[in-house]
């Protein structure tokens, strides 16, 4: 990972809404029987490890989506499914970068702040780079 990515993401970390966090790990926590010991502490990207983890990547993706909806975030959620559809398809040509680039993109979700529109060539530029 270049310096210049681990700076966005540093500054991804530092945008992030709390309030927006605590509410996802609570969803995640009560509908998917993720335990609360293992969310207390975890912040976004320790968040994301989680779900991969327990999931896997496709159905993170399924799982993020719904918890956005719940979350009353449907163009989030629409969004990120637009996104993870491209993401796919760049994933038959860049297959070693697709972890990073859906972190990346769950990330962003989470913040709640941030539009998906304004980092995704942040996103394709890693992604080819």
């Amino acid at each position: 990972i270049t310096s210049d990515y681990n700076q966005k993401w540093k500054q991804l970390l530092a945008d992030l809404d709390t309030d927006k966090l605590k509410r996802f790990k609570w969803l995640l926590k009560n509908y998917y029987s993720v335990s609360a010991t293992d969310l207390e502490k975890a912040d976004a990207p320790d968040t994301v490890d989680l779900m991969i983890k327990r999931f896997g990547p496709e159905e993170v993706v399924k799982i993020t989506m719904d918890i956005l909806r719940k979350m009353n975030q449907n163009h989030v959620a629409e969004e990120l499914e637009k996104k993870h559809k491209q993401g796919n398809m760049l994933h038959e040509r860049f297959q070693n970068k697709c972890t990073v680039c859906f972190e990346l993109k769950l990330l962003m979700c989470l913040c709640g702040l941030m539009s998906l529109y304004v980092h995704s060539d942040m996103v394709l530029s890693h992604s080819s780079g």
